[in-house]
């Protein structure tokens, strides 16, 4: 007596090679997820050692208008490791919002800086007074950088440089003055729009 397998040996053979295909996507999904978590920790890896740090200076030098009234000339400057992209200048500036979709600048490497030309009106024998000042910056990978200076004036300038939290899921620690955070202005509400109508 013979039997005839061809139609059994066809199902199993179909199920092998549904089991071999499962077996190479999941093995595919775990080389890109493996891959990607690589790219990720090397990018969280350089991200200290490509930080921008920008500052603000804002003062009358040569090449400030003497014939122009509450002209001023700003400079910021980039003394971290690595370039700022996009930077932008938000204020608040005896009672008015200055807006950074104003106040834009071009990119500034690392050790350079970027001076322009303001009109600020003085505001009493202090000279200009700024009430709150926040710059806000990227660096290479996208990552947001935050300097905020509370009581900016031509005679004091002391800031804060707020880094962003990377590597959260490989147990980095948050960084005490971290870009995420609210700036810790005292009247609550306050809001700015930056280029991208983000508010913070």
């Amino acid at each position: 007596m013979t039997y005839d397998l061809t139609g059994h040996a066809t199902v199993w053979l179909a199920i092998a090679t549904f089991i071999l295909a499962l077996i190479t996507v999941w093995s595919v999904i775990q080389q890109g997820i493996s891959t990607k978590r690589g790219f990720e920790f090397e990018r969280v890896r350089q991200v200290p050692t490509v930080a921008p740090l920008l500052s603000v200076r804002i003062g009358r030098g040569e090449n400030t208008p003497a014939n122009v009234p509450g002209a001023w000339y700003l400079r910021v400057q980039n003394s971290g490791l690595g370039p700022a992209c996009n930077p932008r200048l938000s204020s608040l500036y005896n009672g008015a919002t200055l807006t950074a979709a104003g106040n834009t600048f071009p990119a500034i490497g690392a050790g350079e800086s970027f001076g322009t030309l303001i009109e600020i009106q003085n505001d009493g024998p202090r000279g200009f007074h700024f009430d709150e000042l926040v710059i806000r910056y990227e660096d290479v990978f996208g990552n947001g950088y935050r300097t905020d200076y509370r009581m900016f004036s031509s005679s004091c300038a002391d800031h804060t440089w707020r880094r962003p939290w990377v590597g959260v899921s490989y147990g980095i620690a948050k960084p005490e003055f971290d870009s995420a955070d609210p700036p810790p202005w005292g009247q609550q509400g306050r809001e700015y729009l930056d280029a991208q109508n983000q508010r913070f």
